[in-house]
């Protein structure tokens, strides 16, 4: 009988109802990969983000919390320091939305740094989150941080993501943005063997990549459906007006595993209609027609 319905997730950091479908163990079941584990980057006393659509035993509690180490086994109570830090339980007619926003660290904990992954019980179920690894606050501000949010409910086919503050969805790519494309789209008007610009475009263009797993391209390819996305990176945050997440076609060698290239731009379009030089005698700067007007 299938424990698991299907393997499309919605969640930052996916829950599973059997551990054998962490990313790492179903690479070794399945042949592929080489069993090392994909960490998906965390500050340490902080989960990523994630929400579980319960559609059974609705508001059944839960009774269990932990963080298990995943190198060690050494597992760690957390259930009241997590339900401190913003873990809630929102409640509607036909499903309820188990949610931890992320964004408080956990107190009253002395957990080291390392690899870890979660478990959650209720008197019912069991979840097993997949791997993550907690860093210092000074090595994950070295990463790409992209964020995205919703103004309203967030349509699944089976219930939604819910952006209800503080919620907001977020992951660490441990990469870094490539240098700007500076491009200029110029229309000319050829005439007696002269060009005349017609109209100049110009635009930064950026761009970043990262080789991610199943689960966490499942999430990628909805960021750009969200009405809000945003991009930090060494203390700069980037708000585009554009935003793409190229996923390929197939997977990499080295594993079930996707390169995504992200794309994105600000509002940094630059656009003139051309004008011909006429030069005053003398060739001198003259800028008597200058006209300020448009600025009034």
């Amino acid at each position: 009988m299938a424990s698991q319905t299907n393997r499309i997730n919605y969640s930052v950091l996916p829950w599973y109802t059997a551990q054998k479908f962490q990313n790492a163990l179903t690479q070794e079941r399945l042949g592929y990969g080489n069993g090392v584990p994909y960490c998906l980057p965390a500050e340490q006393y902080k989960l990523p983000p994630f929400q579980i659509v319960r559609t059974t035993d609705i508001s059944d509690p839960i009774i269990e919390f932990k963080l298990i180490n995943y190198e060690s086994g050494q597992e760690y109570d957390i259930l009241a320091a997590i339900t401190a830090a913003g873990l809630v339980v929102e409640n509607y007619t036909t499903y309820d939305i188990i949610m931890c926003p992320g964004t408080s660290a956990m107190t009253g904990l002395v957990i080291p740094l390392g690899i870890y992954w979660a478990k959650i019980r209720t008197n019912a179920l069991t979840w097993y989150s997949d791997v993550f690894e907690w860093f210092t606050e000074a090595a994950i501000q070295k990463m790409v941080k992209v964020s995205f949010w919703h103004d309203a409910r967030f349509a699944l086919p089976i219930g939604h993501i819910s952006y209800v503050e503080p919620f907001y969805n977020y992951i660490y790519f441990p990469t870094q943005i490539n240098k700007p494309r500076f491009e200029n789209d110029n229309i000319y008007e050829k005439n007696d063997g002269y060009q005349f610009p017609i109209y100049m475009i110009s635009q930064v263009k950026f761009h970043f990549f990262w080789i991610v797993p199943e689960y966490l391209a499942h999430v990628i390819r909805i960021i750009e459906h969200h009405h809000y996305k945003t991009i930090e990176f060494d203390e700069v945050l980037y708000d585009p007006i554009f935003f793409e997440a190229d996923i390929a076609e197939e997977s990499e060698d080295l594993g079930h595993v996707w390169r995504v290239n992200f794309f994105f731009e600000l509002d940094t379009v630059v656009t003139t209609t051309g004008k011909i030089k006429v030069e005053d005698e003398g060739n001198e700067y003259d800028q008597s027609e200058y006209d300020n007007s448009e600025f009034d």
